[in-house]
């Protein structure tokens, strides 16, 4: 499994490499058992591109019932982002 997803192949991801194993072996659960072997490689986890967006959870701003207006100030304060 080396020499076909992290050597020469340079890890090119769970299809290509699931390709080209089975092209020249088979043996029973093979292809569970590289996609196994695929989504445990450290490298590809790294490199992946996101290909859905997160969000940030909504928060509700709860407010007095009868307040009368502009008495009531609300900041959204972004914390926690990467250096880079």
């Amino acid at each position: 499994m080396h020499t076909y997803h992290n050597g020469l192949s340079g890890h090119p991801g769970q299809d290509e490499t699931t390709r080209k194993v089975l092209e020249r072996f088979y043996w029973l659960g093979a292809r569970q058992w590289i996609e196994r072997y695929v989504k445990g490689c450290v490298t590809c986890q790294q490199n992946k591109n996101l290909m859905h967006r997160t969000h940030a959870p909504l928060y509700k701003i709860t407010v007095p019932t009868n307040a009368p207006l502009f008495t009531q100030i609300a900041m959204d304060l972004i914390t926690g982002l990467p250096k880079s």
